[in-house]
């Protein structure tokens, strides 16, 4: 089946205060604040557990994780990485800077809510949190300290570190979780993790400034949402390639599944 026919795009402008704020739009969600929970410098992205428990948050310049109670909203678990040089990128004026490896992105639970991945800007690469924190014999790791609130324990440990493309960002599982995908923004690929071994398996070229990323329902197709162009690019899982590019607006950015499985829903940054 053409994937240009299976699936029926809908380009979503992100655009929150004419919509709450349009008295015509009878069936808007109108949000209030109830409480402000302090997380650390620059929160870069939140990711919640299967269970909906615990809350993870990035923060990118801190260089460390915080995991929430999303009951009591109190930080029960931070993760500092133990910073080392890097190079990253000024994206104001387009070139490469000193910086640190350690600074965290995007981050995910995995379906059994047992690790959590994260993207690592300036590493090149993901590390993986075991929230038992269970030894285990890995290649490459990362130097973190974890406290845990809960315990009063702090304790400095080696976790998990996955060497996937340049400056990678957005994760996202397959549906049967076997899989995590990782899109590589400077590098322009997919990388594909597996998440039982922990070892990457393939990357998947032919991206231009890949920003955003969703798996289809049924795992067969990933849908890139490439920035500094005005398309998506529809990957076969099958046989790893790009089986279609489908025209959306400037600036594609974020997307996310619809309900219906033949639906996605893009921001465009420049349109």
């Amino acid at each position: 089946m053409n994937p240009s026919r299976f699936l029926k795009f809908l380009v979503l402008f992100l655009a929150a205060l004419l919509f709450i704020g349009n008295s015509k739009v009878e069936s808007a969600i109108l949000l209030e604040r109830s409480r402000t929970v302090q997380t650390g410098w620059s929160p870069k992205s939140v990711a919640m557990n299967p269970d909906g428990n615990y809350a993870a948050v990035a923060n990118l310049e801190g260089g460390d994780i915080r995991i929430f109670d999303t009951r009591t909203k109190k930080v029960i678990r931070r993760i500092q990485f133990i910073r080392t040089p890097g190079t990253g990128y000024d994206y104001q004026n387009e070139r490469p800077i000193p910086s640190f490896q350690e600074k965290p992105v995007e981050c995910i639970f995995s379906p059994d809510g047992r690790y959590l991945f994260a993207s690592l800007h300036n590493a090149g690469g993901i590390i993986v949190y075991d929230l038992k924190e269970e030894d285990r014999v890995f290649p490459s790791t990362k130097k973190v300290v974890v406290k845990n609130y809960i315990s009063g324990i702090r304790q400095a440990r080696e976790i998990p570190f996955i060497k996937t493309g340049t400056t990678p960002k957005v994760l996202t599982f397959s549906p049967d979780g076997k899989y995590l995908y990782v899109l590589n923004w400077h590098s322009g690929n997919v990388s594909a993790i597996d998440a039982g071994s922990l070892g990457k398996t393939y990357d998947i070229p032919g991206m231009k400034t890949p920003r955003g990323m969703c798996c289809s329902c049924e795992g067969k197709y990933l849908i890139i949402a490439n920035e500094d162009a005005d398309f998506l690019s529809v990957l076969n899982l099958r046989d790893r390639s790009i089986t279609d590019t489908i025209l959306v607006g400037k600036g594609p950015r974020h997307i996310i599944p619809g309900i219906e499985s033949e639906t996605v829903f893009v921001s465009l940054t420049s349109d």
